[in-house]
């Protein structure tokens, strides 16, 4: 202990080192739950689920399906109008191109919009963890160095009775020194 301890310093250390200990244990638990799962999501990344890729791209063949009967519905009907069996072929055909185009496109976006997701969960995985690594240690570390604080504040005070008793034993020393030393001359 320091010259003359200060019971409220080394409490105020001993506070503060029950502390830290209780963040790190804390922190130490919630790292054993958030790390590994926070780890497997950053080095493999879900996206979207299955069921939901696949209810995507159904609405997007059934969005593409629609417009190919839709145009040849209309093909039809403008056949029967006009009496004319040939003359909505073409038009036909190019609706039924234009909807695989589309379901071309929408198969594609599907597929980028799920690669953008699985990076943005990567990213948020491991920003996290660095959080949570710094969450971690800088909580601990604060209440270690507001012990430290306590501790070298007690070791810089000094007892005033003490400090009187110091000065004694110093002329006292000087003193006997001065009657051992053999006097000049003499």
């Amino acid at each position: 202990m320091g010259k003359g301890a200060n019971s409220q310093l080394l409490s105020n250390s001993a506070t503060a080192q029950g502390e830290a200990g209780t963040n790190f244990g804390n922190a130490a638990s919630l790292y054993g739950t958030l790390a590994p799962q926070l780890t497997n999501q950053s080095i493999n990344p879900q996206g979207n689920s299955p069921t939901t890729l696949a209810a995507e791209t159904t609405a997007a063949m059934q969005s593409a399906g629609g417009s190919a009967a839709g145009a040849a519905g209309q093909g039809k009907l403008y056949e029967q109008r006009t009496k004319n069996a040939g003359a909505a072929g073409n038009a036909i055909a190019a609706g039924s191109q234009n909807a695989g185009q589309q379901l071309g496109k929408q198969a594609v976006g599907i597929q980028v919009q799920n690669a953008n997701l699985k990076n943005q969960q990567q990213q948020h995985a491991q920003s996290e963890l660095g959080n949570l690594y710094g969450t971690t240690l800088g909580s601990g570390n604060t209440e270690l160095g507001l012990s430290n604080q306590a501790l070298g504040t007690e070791n810089q005070y000094q007892d005033p009775w003490m400090k009187l008793l110091m000065q004694g034993v110093q002329s006292g020393g000087q003193v006997g020194a001065a009657a051992l030393t053999p006097a000049a001359g003499g």
